[in-house]
């Protein structure tokens, strides 16, 4: 069997970077599988060679470097750079596995781009952002929120 990898990061709550990572495979019936592997904190080396360290353990721990076809990740210089990005990085010990910018990653650049064209859709989101933030920003203000979705909310 071969595999692919796909990483994506996020920062959670706590600000800590975790560092989500799928593996996506075809097994001998031609059926895709995808495996989720985990989430990972890389808040202390968020560097292409502190994620190319974290990668090659888990292949390691799976026996499937040499197996690797295809990595996906977002166009960030640390996943996407040419020459010292971890998908450069992974093609040194993976030569055949593929880059391929992730398409979700994509859309939402386009979106981004398309709304902030768009005066009528930039006044909106400052709106949404700023509705966000004034509850967000006090406790009391959150209280009442919650209680008063909370009656709406049925059980």
């Amino acid at each position: 069997m071969f595999y692919s990898v796909q990483i994506d990061d996020t920062t959670d709550i706590t600000q800590k970077t975790q560092c989500s990572v799928i593996l996506r495979y075809i097994t001998n019936k031609s059926e895709l599988v995808e495996r989720f592997f985990g989430f990972y904190d890389v808040s202390e080396d968020h560097t292409s060679e502190g994620l190319f360290n974290l990668i090659t353990s888990l292949f390691l721990e799976f026996s499937i470097e040499k197996k690797l076809v295809g990595q996906c990740y977002d166009g960030a210089s640390v996943m996407a750079g040419l020459l010292n990005g971890l998908q450069a990085r992974i093609k040194e010990i993976a030569p055949n596995a593929l880059f391929t910018h992730c398409f979700a990653h994509k859309l939402n650049l386009v979106l981004q781009h398309g709304c902030n064209s768009n005066k009528i859709c930039r006044i909106f989101f400052a709106n949404l952002t700023g509705i966000s933030a004034f509850f967000h920003n006090s406790t009391s203000r959150t209280n009442v929120a919650d209680s008063i979705i909370g009656k709406r909310i049925i059980s």
